[in-house]
């Protein structure tokens, strides 16, 4: 669909220097800068989101959230998507947000806020938390104050970090086929809805794959500019360069032709 964009340099420069330091360089320069790209953030995040909230629905399947306390983890380009499904579907949403700015947003918005997660818990017990903050969110001390019967649940993998260590430090743990793993911790059982990869990837591939195809797309647009040289990225974040490359391939007016563009 967007292959008129994209040169076959991309994959002959990537062959010849996949068992090479280079490869390690342009696969850092593609994810830093990709997973902030304008396209990431506007287009793909929302997608994703939409399928994590959808498949905690599904697991959760005879669970009341109707009216039941959701904690938020995270109010980013995720999170923010998240909250508002939660929210729509009848759940009460507390988020959690260390960043200020952030915080006021999703308070103005009508959330209940907090700056972190253990003043959270000693307001209200959730039935249910979601991560998408990117960072090691859940920590023992928060663990300790939940009721029995928590439900766990992520869109980015370093949230549930926490419970690699219980793991390491022998509690009692079950995985349940199909729905998650339960956890034995202080004579509660605390459950991890998926396997701790983003759930919506948990025994499925949710993403649909025509709202991901512009995202595949602009890996291989970016690609073969960082192979060609188009521009020294320099190992850092360079959003304005790799917007403009991205703009420049046409992959976007595609896509609006393809599903939007009315005839």
């Amino acid at each position: 669909m967007y292959s008129r964009s994209i040169s076959c340099t991309c994959f002959c420069g990537w062959f010849s220097a996949s068992r090479t330091a280079y490869a390690s360089k342009i696969l850092t320069q593609l994810t830093k800068n990709l997973i902030k790209s304008k396209l990431k953030r506007f287009i793909t995040y929302k997608e994703i989101a939409n399928t994590i909230f959808t498949r905690s629905i599904e697991l959760l399947a005879g669970e009341k959230l109707v009216g039941r306390t959701v904690i938020q983890l995270g109010y980013g380009d995720l999170g923010e998507v998240l909250a508002d499904r939660y929210s729509q579907y009848g759940a009460r949403v507390i988020v959690i947000e260390p960043d200020v700015m952030k915080c006021i947003e999703a308070a103005e918005k009508g959330f209940t806020t907090f700056r972190t997660l253990e003043e959270a818990v000693k307001y209200d017990k959730p039935f249910l938390i979601v991560g998408a903050s990117g960072y090691n969110s859940i920590s023992k001390e928060v663990i300790e104050q939940l009721e029995d019967g928590t439900f766990i649940t992520s869109g980015v993998t370093a949230d549930l970090n926490i419970f690699k260590e219980y793991e390491k430090e022998g509690y009692k743990y079950k995985a349940i086929p199909k729905y998650g793993t339960q956890y034995e911790i202080n004579g509660k059982k605390i459950t991890v809805l998926g396997n701790g990869r983003s759930v919506n990837l948990f025994d499925s591939e949710a993403i649909p794959n025509r709202s991901n195809d512009i995202f595949k797309a602009s890996q291989l647009v970016v690609t073969d500019k960082i192979i060609n040289g188009k521009d020294d990225l320099r190992n850092q974040v360079e959003l304005d360069i790799v917007d403009k490359w991205i703009d420049e391939s046409n992959i976007l007016e595609e896509y609006y032709n393809l599903y939007f563009k009315r005839k």
